[in-house]
């Protein structure tokens, strides 16, 4: 991700470059590097850049709105007259940085109420309807067979699963012991 960052000292713009890594932002910036009457007494086949050293800055979850410019120290702003899709909508800094809220704690105290006054309003308006809010549902087992959808077992089957249940919850509760303090196990 490459962005644009003004100083009002040098009142120039610089561009940088991050990368993510593992959800974080991150920027090799240079430490070490030539001076210009250093490059020009180099040989012709001698690339400058092979005597420049980066170091690597973690930068956190979200780029930074302030950076120190490498050639006065001074802090740099972040140049935003090349983002007007970030300013505002669903993708702007600010919608993230609200998403990132929420996932971590959840509704703050106004969204909270206003969540529970709306439920509260619509539950109103389903019972005004005469009917239960909520009501059991029983399935019609005779209407379901003769469609096809269910089939009753023979007492065969029925004695079978009975006794594969019963031997699944012994092994599985070691030995029927459920509830019993195993000090007093026999």
């Amino acid at each position: 991700m490459i962005i644009d960052y003004y100083c009002k000292k040098c009142d120039k713009v610089y561009t940088r470059s991050f990368y993510i890594e593992d959800k974080i932002y991150m920027e090799d910036v240079i430490v070490k590097f030539l001076s210009q009457e250093e490059i020009d007494s180099l040989p012709e086949w001698d690339d400058p850049r092979l005597y420049e050293e980066y170091k690597t800055v973690e930068h956190g979850d979200l780029p930074p709105e302030r950076l120190e410019c490498a050639q006065c120290k001074k802090m740099m702003i972040r140049h935003m007259e090349d983002l007007p899709s970030l300013k505002e909508g669903r993708n702007s800094m600010s919608a993230l940085k609200e998403r990132r809220r929420f996932a971590e704690y959840g509704m703050d105290k106004k969204q909270a109420e206003k969540f529970y006054k709306e439920s509260i309003e619509a539950s109103k308006e389903r019972m005004k309807g005469g009917e239960e809010h909520y009501k059991r549902v029983v399935p019609n087992y005779e209407v379901l067979a003769k469609q096809g959808i269910v089939k009753r077992n023979s007492d065969k089957k029925k004695a079978a699963k009975e006794k594969f249940l019963k031997d699944a919850n012994i092994k599985l509760t070691k030995d029927g012991t459920v509830g019993k303090l195993s000090r007093k196990k026999q």
